[in-house]
């Protein structure tokens, strides 16, 4: 075992929320370490170059809403922002519709009308799944509302209506959604200038001792030991869920409930590359479709230099896609080909690039979502132990940003005014 490093303050976790801790503490004056359990940082922002002429997100993509701390940072920086202005598509009863088509029946318009004011719900508890089987629209529309699950990253019987209409009405970003035309992963830049040099890479913690009133001690799986002060810990909602770290003494019990109540599933995005675009120019989603319930194209269309479609997969779809193998992306091609005609997809496939976040190390999921009666937890869970043990990470957001880029970074804001109320550095 390795001799101890010791530093004021140590930040576990190198995505959006840990960097950003880092970033304003650093500032401030603060000794900082951090450690990261994989190679590299950004932790579900992650950018891949080369699979299309245009760089594509392999993680979080969009930027939801300007009254954010993310939108101020991509127009500190001058990026070029791209908005989502492009149309939904419906397969349904196998017919492909524009929104407004689809909405002329009366089944689909009150399919729309739930899954656009679902945060206005003021009835008892219950899955998003069991509520919609009790409405008169369902069967017929119940493929539709599929999409709603896919949003908050699972499926709609994984849902707790009544705790996501409570996180979902303190929603104040905006509705708008944007695209960086440069790579995602180029937002963290002026962070990682700052905090570079304190991240220590491949150090997976397994152990956080807070037995000690004067320090705590973190130990890493290859067997190296840190002392610190103040530890602020931004590991996804999987890693605590699934006891990768073993703390000393065992988390209090209100966390461990809150750890029980929120979840976070499975999810991919798998990336069909096209000979050429066969789909509406002016088309950003398609949903109604079975094998992938939700499909977008990269880029809105005075932007799309490409002829790739998106398939997101959440919960027990993107399960079952992991689960067929090599038959899986020839399932989605086929899908495409019934929408389209002409077996226009299959003519026209080249490649496809899977991303399974449940397969990632050290991360396990896509992103976490609103069980039943998990309404209050996340706030449990981002509360400090002792004032010494800090969690940030967008699955502690209990101010109705969880689950974004931008609520993450709202609790690494969090975290650091937090420790500068009880600690002041030695400048």
């Amino acid at each position: 075992m390795e001799k101890e490093q010791q530093t004021d303050i140590l930040i576990i976790g190198a995505g959006i929320a840990g960097l950003y801790t880092a970033y304003l503490l650093i500032n401030e004056g603060y000794k900082v370490s951090i450690l990261e359990a994989s190679p590299t940082y950004g932790g579900r922002i992650k950018s891949l170059t080369g699979f299309a002429p245009i760089p594509i997100e392999l993680g979080a993509e969009y930027i939801h809403g300007k009254n954010s701390i993310l939108y101020e940072l991509v127009d500190y920086f001058n990026e070029e922002i791209i908005p989502i202005k492009d149309k939904s598509y419906i397969w349904w009863q196998e017919q492909l519709l524009t929104e407004k088509q689809a909405i002329k029946n009366k089944e689909i318009a009150a399919a729309f009308d739930f899954m656009d004011n679902s945060w206005r719900y003021q009835g008892d508890e219950i899955e998003v799944d069991n509520y919609l089987k009790e409405q008169a629209f369902y069967k017929n529309t119940s493929q539709i509302l599929e999409v709603f699950g896919m949003e908050y990253g699972t499926t709609n019987n994984y849902l707790g209506l009544k705790s996501l209409a409570k996180a979902e009405e303190m929603w104040t970003s905006g509705d708008e959604h944007y695209k960086l035309k440069t790579p995602m992963i180029n937002i963290l830049r002026e962070f990682i200038d700052c905090a570079s040099p304190y991240i220590a890479y491949n150090q997976a913690v397994n152990h956080i001792d807070y037995s000690q009133e004067d320090t705590i001690k973190i130990r890493t799986a290859k067997e190296k030991i840190y002392e610190a002060k103040y530890v602020v810990c931004t590991v996804p909602l999987t890693m605590l869920k699934n006891n990768s770290i073993e703390f000393l003494p065992e988390l209090p019990i209100n966390k461990k409930k809150a750890l029980e109540s929120l979840g976070m599933d499975a999810g991919a995005k798998v990336f069909l590359k096209f000979k050429k675009r066969f789909w509406r120019k002016n088309m950003w989603e398609l949903f109604g479709t079975s094998s992938s319930p939700l499909y977008y194209q990269l880029f809105p269309q005075n932007h799309a230099e490409h002829s790739i479609l998106v398939a997101y997969l959440m919960g027990d779809f993107a399960e079952s896609f992991s689960a067929k193998g090599n038959q899986a992306v020839t399932d989605l091609v086929l899908e495409l080909d019934l929408v389209f005609g002409n077996q226009v997809a299959s003519k026209n496939f080249e490649d496809a690039f899977i991303m399974d976040w449940k397969k990632e190390p050290y991360i396990g999921g896509a992103y976490s979502y609103d069980a039943p009666y998990s309404d209050g937890k996340r706030r449990s869970l981002a509360e400090s132990i002792d004032n010494r043990l800090f969690f940030g990470g967008e699955a502690t957001n209990y101010t109705g940003h969880a689950a974004t880029m931008h609520g993450a970074m709202e609790t690494g804001d969090r975290c650091y005014k937090e420790i500068k109320k009880i600690f002041k550095p030695l400048i």
